[in-house]
């Protein structure tokens, strides 16, 4: 080895080498302090694209969930009004089969009809009244929903709207959209309500173009009779829509589990390419702390070494 005062080379590599275990020493004390292995994409460029895919699919899951959470308060709503709604029917329905006995006098039947009256003027209330965030629930009106309500004013601005008659008649109703893309069934559903108002409960009974209140009555023992059959066609026509609002929440539930599954393990995949694992990076630290006090040590010893040269010239 050249003995030199000019340059010196000994120092110069155990600098070098000090400057690499201090630059590996500090990415070990971030990842230590963060808890990511992955802090930029210098510490891995594939991984940290993934890592952050994962995140975008994350979050759009997690309000995912908390959509569907929010679609079954609403199913859950709408059933509870539903099952009111039946409360009311059937006390209309024992009106109307006490009213088919003979022996009530006019002025009798006029109590029957106040009350007869009060309970389908409750029904109305009732579907017309019950919300959930503003949406009314029972009137009809949600499934008569369509691609046009759902744009909003994004065609205003051009004024330019499309053709009603092209739209998917399926796709009506409120849309639940849980999943991270646009497909149909696969990202989002539609939750359909009939008319649940006396008009529409018995909108198919008899002359459609009759209202409700031509269409049922208790004011005589014939108009009882008819009652009771129609009310037993309302009483179908509601229990339609409540057993499909079962069919529906058992649906989203469903749906909300799997996405929680589904959550879980992006998390853990994420959790796996991301995180820092301690046990690991702890002897990491361990390792490159030793070898950046040797090396610094090193350096200390390698500006000795021109001194050395300076003795040969015996000074």
């Amino acid at each position: 080895m050249q003995l030199n005062t000019n340059v010196n080379l000994t120092a110069f590599r155990a600098n070098n080498s000090l400057q690499t275990h201090m630059s590996q020493l500090s990415r070990s004390v971030q990842r230590l302090s963060s808890g990511l292995r992955l802090n930029s994409s210098a510490d891995s460029p594939v991984d940290m694209a993934v890592h952050n895919i994962h995140n975008g699919r994350l979050a759009t899951l997690q309000k995912g969930r908390q959509n569907l959470s929010d679609a079954i308060a609403m199913v859950q709503t709408a059933e509870s009004a539903m099952a009111r709604i039946d409360e009311m029917l059937i006390k209309m329905k024992e009106i109307a089969s006490q009213a088919a006995n003979g022996i009530y006098t006019p002025e009798q039947r006029l109590i029957f009809s106040s009350e007869f009256g009060q309970f389908a003027a409750e029904i109305d209330r009732l579907a017309r009244s019950t919300q959930f965030k503003g949406i009314r629930l029972l009137d009809g009106s949600l499934s008569a929903r369509n691609n046009l309500q759902r744009l909003g004013t994004f065609y205003s601005a051009d004024r330019v709207r499309p053709d009603e008659s092209s739209l998917d008649p399926t796709q009506r109703g409120l849309k639940i959209h849980f999943g991270p893309g646009n497909e149909r069934l696969n990202d989002y559903y539609f939750v359909r309500i009939g008319d649940l108002t006396m008009d529409g409960l018995l909108r198919d009974f008899g002359n459609p173009r009759l209202s409700s209140v031509k269409k049922i009555a208790v004011s005589s023992q014939h108009a009882s009779q008819v009652a009771l059959e129609t009310i037993n066609s309302a009483m179908i026509k509601k229990e339609t829509n409540r057993y499909i609002m079962g069919i529906m929440q058992n649906r989203l539930e469903t749906t909300l589990n799997s996405l929680e599954d589904e959550i879980l393990h992006v998390s853990m995949a994420n959790s796996v390419l991301a995180d820092t694992e301690f046990a690991y990076e702890m002897s990491e630290f361990s390792r490159l702390n030793i070898l950046a006090q040797a090396t610094s040590a090193m350096v200390a010893q390698a500006n000795v070494l021109p001194r050395i040269a300076l003795k040969l010239l015996n000074f």
